[in-house]
């Protein structure tokens, strides 16, 4: 008898990029009494591509940068640069900016703007 050989499935994967974040929904049920203990986790990529787990629970007790050296030496610094990128990405969706060589702007026509990120860990209120 002859063997059929069945295709396999195509399996969809995320391409991991180092300091790239991402959530994805990962549900804990604990087998006792059968409650959700934990439905969704927040990985990180490392800058050897590894995937880590970030525990979000502790999150307002993160670091928070009050200026660019504590950014530069804070724990967080890859998921604070991974946010930074994501809005440079939403400002450049909307042609906020233009990116040119400093040298190529009349500074007697245009004004070049120093820029300042402030940064702040957003938490969603919840409802009582």
């Amino acid at each position: 008898m002859r063997e059929e050989r069945r295709a396999k499935p195509k399996v969809h994967a995320l391409t991991a990029h180092a300091g790239e974040v991402f959530a994805a929904r990962q549900v804990s049920i604990d087998m006792e009494d059968h409650s959700v203990v934990e439905s969704s986790a927040i990985f990180a990529v490392l800058d050897d591509s590894t995937v880590t787990r970030v525990d979000v629970d502790g999150a307002h007790k993160w670091h928070t940068p009050a200026n660019e050296r504590e950014y530069n030496e804070s724990p967080q610094r890859s998921l604070w640069r991974t946010a930074k990128e994501l809005k440079m990405d939403d400002y450049a969706k909307i042609n906020m900016y233009e990116l040119v060589l400093k040298s190529s702007v009349d500074t007697k026509v245009h004004e070049i703007y120093r820029t300042l990120w402030a940064y702040k860990i957003k938490f969603k209120e919840r409802a009582a």
